[in-house]
């Protein structure tokens, strides 16, 4: 990137940053600045999330030759995942990643809003063949931005064992905020076993746990949080975080 491309602050329009990485490794900016009208989009995304009550994402392709973005067709996954290689225009060569919502039903609950999940993170799999790829998520007023690139991003049968190894430990986590409304770790245990084994009544139980539980939602963030920048921090990946309407940048951690 050009001094010139820079804002005062360091930080860089998507479009700009685009335009570097696909001429080579480019210095880290401090922070990116999305479109007005991608936000506009990634507004529409999550309420339409909401409504849905399951994850829902598109892919987003980049034009250099016209310097315009793409949203492709929105598809829908469950409640607590969704699968990118059924969007239309991942495969596309201008696609530089893809976008999903969380919804408060999920991993979005109410009170906080979570970033990239362990399931996501082990997504970049899929893409480590490619110079870079963005995976950008819409919690409530809150995007958060993951940046794989080849080259200087690790990703590895390591890195994949270690995610799953993270995975459990943050599921575990999650579990332990809900002991204390259960009565204690045997009376969850015991809850789990009483009750009939299907998914809508794990489900149900769940959800009465997280209403007992106070400020469950910024907890999970938390954990959630720490977990992205850890990762990010040991593999080189860029983690950034734009909290609306309080900043008009997408900074960098």
């Amino acid at each position: 990137m050009q001094p010139d491309q820079l804002a005062p602050d360091g930080s860089v329009t998507l479009t700009d940053y685009l335009t570097a990485l696909r001429k080579g490794p480019t210095p880290k900016p401090s922070g990116l600045i999305f479109p007005e009208d991608m936000l506009a989009k990634f507004d529409e995304l999550y309420a339409f999330t909401e409504t849905k009550a399951l994850e829902s994402g598109h892919a987003l392709t980049f034009d250099p030759a016209s310097g315009t973005f793409v949203h492709g067709a929105t598809i829908t996954g469950n409640r607590n995942s969704i699968n990118p290689t059924l969007m239309a225009g991942i495969d596309d060569p201008n696609c530089f990643g893809f976008v999903h919502a969380h919804p408060s039903a999920s991993i979005g609950y109410q009170g906080g809003y979570c970033p990239h999940s362990v399931e996501d993170l082990l997504t970049f799999e899929s893409y480590r063949d490619r110079p870079y790829f963005f995976m950008i998520v819409v919690s409530g007023p809150v995007v958060y931005t993951m940046v794989y690139i080849k080259g200087a991003s690790v990703w590895s049968d390591d890195v994949k064992n270690h995610l799953y190894h993270r995975l459990q430990e943050y599921q575990a986590k999650g579990q332990e905020l809900l002991y204390p409304a259960a009565g204690g770790q045997q009376a969850y245990g015991d809850l789990g076993v009483s009750i009939e084994e299907t998914e809508e009544a794990g489900e149900a139980l769940r959800q009465r746990l997280i209403d007992k539980t106070p400020n469950f939602g910024q907890s999970v963030e938390k954990i959630s949080y720490d977990e992205c920048t850890a990762f990010s921090t040991a593999y080189n990946y860029l983690f950034a975080i734009q909290r609306r309407p309080q900043q008009s940048v997408c900074q960098l951690l």
